[in-house]
């Protein structure tokens, strides 16, 4: 069973709408240890998988443009997951400067 460009297109909208809440629910507890980059993690996310969205529609130029806005989630996303598993882990130490 082949999936349809449409079908593919709604899961990535879905994928989106997870992510955005992923984001914005450690935002709203920031104060909390690891919230932060948890959330940029999760907005860039939302980035990485509406960036895929275009690349089911018809149109050339767009999926191109999609694939440019799919390459900033996944720059930003993969260093706030290390920032993330950093603090979460305790090891503060390593993403915060020495005064």
């Amino acid at each position: 069973m082949v999936m349809s460009d449409l079908s593919a297109g709604r899961i990535y909208i879905v994928a989106t709408l997870i992510a955005l809440v992923t984001g914005v629910v450690p935002w709203r507890h920031r104060e909390t240890k690891a919230a932060r980059p948890l959330s940029v993690a999760g907005f860039s996310a939302a980035v990485w998988s509406f960036g895929l969205f275009p690349s089911t529609l018809p149109w050339e130029t767009v999926a191109l443009a999609g694939i440019r806005v799919l390459y900033v989630g996944v720059a930003v996303g993969l260093p706030a997951v290390v920032v993330f598993a950093l603090e979460y882990a305790g090891r503060e130490g390593y993403v915060t400067p020495k005064r």
